[in-house]
């Protein structure tokens, strides 16, 4: 019973060689490194669709709130840019008005 314990990997697509936490192979535990090599390693390496799934599963929400950010920031440039045209034509409206000649560098060639 202690023996089974110990497998991190049960029998199965790995065969009868079950990695153990014992192997040489995989770190302590006790760092980032070990930690990361006995569980998430080992999960990608035995059920690499459902780790896929998982990953694909956590980082969806980021894409749907990176696409709603995108297109926010896109509206708020176009509305600067409409904003600063609409500027630049009044002022040149309101120096032509008081008889000031205009050089806009928006001016359309007709």
């Amino acid at each position: 019973m202690a023996e089974d314990a110990e497998h991190i990997v049960p029998d199965g697509p790995l065969g009868d060689d079950a990695v153990t936490a014992s192997d040489s192979t995989f770190g302590d535990m006790s760092t980032w490194k070990g930690w990361f090599e006995q569980n998430v390693v080992l999960w990608a390496a035995t059920d690499p669709w459902g780790f896929l799934k998982a990953i694909f599963m956590i980082l969806t929400p980021f894409f749907i709130i990176s696409g709603i950010l995108s297109y926010i920031l896109l509206q708020d440039i176009e509305k600067r840019e409409k904003d600063k045209k609409r500027r630049s034509k009044k002022d040149a409206n309101t120096l032509r008005a008081r008889g000031k000649t205009v050089k806009s560098k928006h001016r359309k060639a007709d």
